[in-house]
């Protein structure tokens, strides 16, 4: 269940696709894109709960602050840092390990020799 929407946005939208691109122009397709996604976003502001840890205020620190320290708070709130800063245990730094191990390069895959040229007979 938890995966349905993926799933079905994979089988489904080739044949949306094709059913819009028959009927209509082809643009109309990045237009119901933007609507879903203002949809979602909106969706998304009004049911997601806040999953900021139980102990934080989340939002209601920003409350009763002055304009420069509303922001300096909210730099503090959404610093992608400290995601980094979290490498710094061990078993973080395990689990992430075998994800950025160095995989098969298909890039410098051997190119194939050409065998030297014979010169003409005398």
């Amino acid at each position: 269940m938890f995966l349905s929407g993926t799933l079905a946005g994979t089988a489904f939208g080739p044949f949306v696709g094709g059913v819009v691109v028959t009927f209509v122009n082809w643009r109309v397709i990045f237009w119901m894109q933007g609507g879903l996604s203002a949809v979602a976003t909106i969706a998304v502001f009004f049911f997601l709960p806040e999953t900021i840890h139980p102990g934080h205020k989340g939002s209601r620190a920003l409350k009763g602050l002055k304009p420069m320290q509303k922001m300096r708070k909210l730099a503090q709130l959404t610093n992608p840092w400290r995601v980094i800063r979290l490498l710094q245990y061990k078993n973080t730094l395990a689990a992430v390990r075998p994800s950025v191990r160095p995989s098969v390069r298909l890039s410098h895959a051997p190119t194939r020799q050409t065998p030297p040229s014979n010169p003409p007979p005398n």
